[in-house]
């Protein structure tokens, strides 16, 4: 049996709404997955399969109200997320995927907290970890992820680059006998032969180069403002930063992406959207991107099985 492990995020999040609807008819259609849900118990009691199993510490039931977050709401949906991911290392078959949270109250919860794919790093132990948005028309990965837009020519290296390359190139193996994946640049026409920068000619360039030694088909620096009307042609765009690339995959896909954390030792997926407060408990949230979330994680790991 394929094993997943599930968390809703915040518990007044949209993430109970759309993880229940999305996790009813998914253990439905495939009775080959069994799936752990880290969730209240209050919340999910209704939710019954025979290839579902609850996982709920709690003695004394909390009572949870949509729309209404707090400290406590936040610091469950932490706990959650740990004993999910503490489950996936302890078995790295296992494939993890998670409802939203909230980064500033997990972080009043937890002052070290600055979001999934940070935390999974550290709780995994990982070297280093590579966020991928994946729409169906378009695939993104990003060098830098949650950095104030002043520090990320700062903190950009040509390993950065390298490592998050590799790591991408690896997971559509998987799928495509040789991606082809483009690199952005991280200035205005990628610099335009040095004349607005030159972290493409010391930093991007080099990695590009050594990229190629490595045998991974990787084309670029592409200019970021003209690229990505071409984006169709490649498997992945790995940039350099957050809004490089979330602008244009959210134009694309503002409903159905799914968020990816490379280089675990176990995959995550995740719903690419936030908490939605202002809607939770008004059924009005789409669950799509719940959905692929678990379709992603259900054929990555059915696709290591056969391998």
């Amino acid at each position: 049996m394929i094993e997943i492990a599930a968390t809703l995020g915040d518990p007044t999040s949209i993430g109970p709404e759309v993880g229940i609807k999305s996790i009813r008819a998914f253990s439905r259609k495939y009775p080959d997955v069994n799936i752990h849900l880290f969730a209240p118990r209050s919340i999910v009691s209704r939710l019954r399969s025979k290839n579902l199993f609850i996982h709920d510490p709690e003695i004394k039931s909390v009572i949870y109200r949509a729309g209404k977050p707090s400290k406590i709401s936040a610091a469950r949906a932490l706990r959650d997320l740990e004993r999910a991911t503490d489950f996936c290392i302890a078995k790295p078959s296992r494939v993890l995927v998670t409802g939203p949270l909230d980064k500033f109250l997990c972080s009043k919860a937890d002052p070290s907290f600055r979001g999934h794919t940070e935390y999974l790093r550290d709780r995994a132990k990982a070297s280093g970890t590579t966020m991928l948005l994946a729409g169906k028309k378009l695939k993104v990965a990003l060098v830098t992820t949650h950095l104030p837009l002043k520090e990320v020519s700062k903190r950009l290296t040509s390993k950065e680059i390298i490592d998050t390359t590799v790591r991408t190139h690896h997971y559509f193996s998987r799928f495509v006998r040789k991606p082809r994946i483009a690199v952005l640049g991280l200035n205005p026409h990628a610099s335009d032969h040095g004349l607005f920068g030159d972290e493409e000619k010391k930093i991007i360039k080099p990695a590009i180069s050594r990229l190629k030694t490595l045998k991974i088909n990787v084309e670029g620096p592409f200019s970021p403002d003209s690229f990505f009307h071409q984006a169709s042609g490649f498997d992945a765009v790995i940039c350099m930063y957050h809004d490089q690339g979330l602008i244009p995959l959210k134009m694309l896909h503002f409903y159905d992406a799914v968020n990816i954390t490379l280089g675990l030792s176990f995959l995550r997926t995740s719903v690419d959207h936030g908490t939605a407060f202002d809607i939770a408990g008004k059924r009005k949230a789409s669950n799509l991107s719940y959905t692929h979330a678990l379709h992603t994680a259900y054929h990555f790991a059915k696709t290591s099985r056969d391998h």
